[in-house]
């Protein structure tokens, strides 16, 4: 008995160490794969499983946590697929995907796998529509924490780190950078992939420099967000700007640039407006009254041009000159003034001129220069000449060359006359000068320089003979300055100068006798004496001297005076005594 038992031990220890000896053949492991591995709620989830016995007729149970979501049939190789949505409501985190037999979710299953399920992933911009160069902020959450964000633009990078930080958030700014029009899409990626998008709005923007100025001024129009490569049409007014250029073009982002002239235009707000046919802006542009004369210095009289423009249409534009109205006329339709005025009376300086119209005032500068002048050119000694002159002050002293011929106030607008006779002066340019405290006007003169005739003599004859003290006499000459004689005696033809005896200047008339004390000495008549004289004018122009003539002087006896007084007397009784012999002797016979 005790050997049965035995070998009957013996016999269960040896089955046992075959079957730890001999190697069995291991059952098919039930395995499942879920694909994606993670996602936000919503994602639809694939699931394929595999070394599962297969099933005429009945199928398995798929969970996601413990919610249950699909029943899928395993086929004849022991392997199925089936999808589902991640619950909305599915918590963030770790989610366990299980196969189960039971259609009533158990803590048994076949196989499992996990799911994380990620944080619903979000972006916003705001404000959600903007123009060009406005500053937007975008902020995300649901991303992956610790990582960084790239904010794209379109395809365009413009923000390239931000930190996401608890919570899977973000927060960052950016200016809208250059795009046309429309829709554009802000794009929101994490290192990880995740990535989500808002959509933002470009709008339009212009803008004018300056934003006023005078008529032609150069104004340049920019814009942004208008559609893409499309031709922009550029009018003032409603009215196309003829200057460059009246059409620009936008570039592929939906921006141009143009500029043009400001044509003639009332001192108004304008309208400029830009459009590309879908989108269109404008903005206003002022222009500013200008105001110009054509001369700036000029004496009263002067007649001055005038122009103007960017006054109020249909508006009176007075202009002044030194506060006193000068014109008045209306500005045109398109704000332009133009006319002419004369410089009124006013002593010399710098005045304004000014436009106005009520609403613009405009200033320019005029300078009244001093002028004087006289009222001819040429003349004689005794001419009167006129000096008159504006622009002056106070005492006006009247001069030639050094001599003050006249003194005489100007008026309260600046003018004086004053008249004088020309002194005596040579010949030539003369310098008359019109001045007062601050003023000096210089004008010239010219004192004629034509030659006297030269006088022909009279008497004495050539040859003849004359007393001690002889009478020349000369035939006049006249001439307008007046004439004055120069007479010589001399003992030579040639009148050297060692041969002059006598000379005489100054002479007012055609004559001279000499003085006793002057008296000539007899001479023989092949020695005579010889004479000649010139004119001299009140100018101090010389004729030339006349031809020389000729005279001696004969021997004279003198008796004193009481000896001619008997001698006459002696003559008397002895004429009286032969008369009365002829009486007698006439009476005899």
């Amino acid at each position: 008995m005790t050997s049965k038992i035995f070998h009957i031990l013996a016999s269960v220890i040896i089955l046992v160490l075959l079957l730890v000896v001999v190697p069995a053949t291991p059952a098919l492991a039930q395995t499942i794969l879920a694909s994606p591995s993670s996602g936000i709620p919503g994602t639809i989830v694939t699931v394929s499983g595999a070394g599962f016995t297969a099933y005429a007729t009945q199928y398995l149970h798929l969970y996601f946590a413990t919610e249950w979501r699909a029943a899928p049939f395993v086929n004849a190789g022991g392997t199925f697929s089936a999808s589902f949505s991640v619950p909305a409501n599915a918590a963030v985190g770790a989610a366990a995907i299980t196969v189960q037999n039971s259609p009533t979710y158990t803590t048994s299953y076949l196989a499992s796998t996990s799911f994380t399920v990620l944080a619903q992933t979000d972006v916003a911009v705001n404000p959600a529509s903007a123009a060009v160069g406005e500053t937007v902020t975008v902020s995300g959450s649901g991303f992956t924490v610790g990582t960084n964000a790239v904010i794209a633009f379109d395809t365009t990078t413009v923000v390239p780190a931000v930190p996401i930080g608890a919570g899977g958030t973000f927060i960052t700014t950016f200016p809208v950078p250059e795009s046309f029009g429309g829709a554009h899409t802000v794009r929101a990626t994490d290192a990880n992939s995740r990535t989500d998008s808002a959509i933002f709005t470009t709008t339009q923007s212009m803008s004018i420099e300056p934003i006023s100025g005078v008529v032609g001024t150069t104004v340049t129009v920019s814009g942004t967000g208008f559609k893409a490569a499309s031709p922009v049409t550029i009018t003032y007014d409603n009215a196309s700007v003829a200057t460059t250029p009246a059409t620009a073009a936008t570039n592929n982002n939906g921006t141009f640039s143009a500029s043009f002239r400001v044509p003639a235009s009332s001192s108004a707000a304008h309208e400029v407006k830009a459009t590309d046919g879908t989108y269109s802006l404008t903005a206003s542009f002022t222009p500013t009254a200008t105001f110009s004369i054509d001369k700036t210095t000029g004496y009263v009289g002067d007649e001055v041009a005038f122009s103007g423009a960017g006054f109020v249409a249909g508006q009176p534009v007075t202009i002044t000159f030194d506060s006193s109205v000068v014109k008045t006329v209306d500005a045109k339709p398109n704000g332009d003034v133009s006319g002419t005025f004369n410089v009124p009376a006013a002593i010399g300086g710098t005045y304004d001129v000014v436009a106005s119209d009520n609403t613009n005032t405009v200033t320019a500068v005029f300078t009244i220069s001093v002028s004087a002048s006289i009222d001819r050119l040429t003349g004689n000694v005794g001419t009167e000449v006129t000096v008159s002159g504006v622009g002056f002050s106070g005492i006006v002293t009247i001069t030639y060359d050094d001599i003050e011929v006249a003194r005489v106030p100007a008026d309260a607008t600046g003018a004086f006359s004053a008249t004088f006779p020309v002194p005596a002066s040579e010949g030539g340019e003369h310098i008359i000068t019109a001045s007062d405290s601050n003023n000096q006007i210089e004008s010239i003169f010219i004192m004629e320089s034509q030659a006297s005739p030269v006088p022909e003599l009279q008497l004495p004859a050539d040859g003849d003979k004359a007393e001690e003290t002889p009478s020349f006499d000369w035939e006049d000459v006249s001439d307008p300055s007046g004439v004055t004689y120069t007479f010589q005696i001399a003992t030579d033809e040639d009148f050297t100068e060692d041969s002059i005896i006598f000379e005489k200047a100054g002479l007012s008339v055609s004559q001279y006798t000499l003085a006793p004390k002057d008296k000539l000495e007899s001479t023989k008549e092949e020695a005579p004496y010889y004479w000649r004289v010139k004119a001299v004018d009140g100018a101090g122009n010389e004729s030339a001297w006349s031809t020389p003539g000729s005279f001696y002087v004969g021997f004279t006896f003198a008796l004193p005076g009481w000896a001619r007084y008997a001698i006459i007397g002696v003559a008397v009784v002895l004429a009286g005594f032969i008369g009365f012999l002829i009486g007698r002797r006439t009476a005899y016979f």
